[in-house]
């Protein structure tokens, strides 16, 4: 049929050409409710930034658009230059990023002809892994180590964020790691950005 459908949020989806495969439209509702209940923020725009789709959470982060333009969205909150992002094919990670004063890891998709941006939240999962770590006696410096180096955040950031030096993040680093198992000081060493 050539007019529109509304899906179960009553959002309008544009009219497909030919015939409709039900089974990419039940994997599409799947996909769909699995990244509403995970909490992750999608949000799907042309390369002039008119919104072509966003799903209920990002609805939530950054306001209904109503398939207007994103003035900001999360492009906003990266440290990415919109040229850069729009310039460029592929992924883009903004690790660590605060959204509306909530903590994500945004990840920027260049396909060519539309930017994705996907914003997966932080909080529950690093509360976990706080959790996890707190079993270790780390000592609340090592804790608040632990947590940045949770956001992949690098030994000069850490230290910035910390007011502290380099040199003491790596003491610090060192003395924790000595504290944890293998296992878990792998996981840790992996996240760390290549300095």
């Amino acid at each position: 049929s050539s007019r529109d459908v509304h899906d179960f949020r009553g959002l309008t989806i544009p009219p497909h050409p030919g015939e409709i495969n039900m089974k990419e439209v039940v994997v599409g509702l799947a996909l769909e409710e699995i990244l509403n209940k995970s909490g992750i923020a999608i949000c799907v725009t042309d390369m002039e930034k008119k919104i072509l789709y966003q799903n209920m959470e990002s609805a939530t982060v950054c306001g209904a658009r109503n398939e207007g333009r994103c003035p900001t969205g999360v492009f906003g909150t990266c440290k990415i230059p919109d040229d850069d992002v729009t310039a460029h094919l592929g992924v883009r990670q903004c690790p660590g990023d605060r959204v509306n004063n909530r903590l994500y890891d945004v990840f920027l998709v260049n396909t060519g002809n539309h930017l994705i941006t996907l914003s997966i939240p932080l909080s529950e999962m690093m509360e976990n892994e706080m959790t996890k770590y707190r079993q270790f006696n780390l000592t609340h410096r090592e804790m608040e180590i632990v947590g940045l180096v949770l956001l992949k955040k690098s030994n000069q950031d850490i230290g910035r964020i910390l007011h502290i030096s380099e040199n003491t993040v790596k003491t610090h680093l060192k003395n924790l790691y000595r504290k944890l198992p293998a296992q878990e000081r792998k996981y840790l060493r992996e996240l760390r950005p290549r300095e």
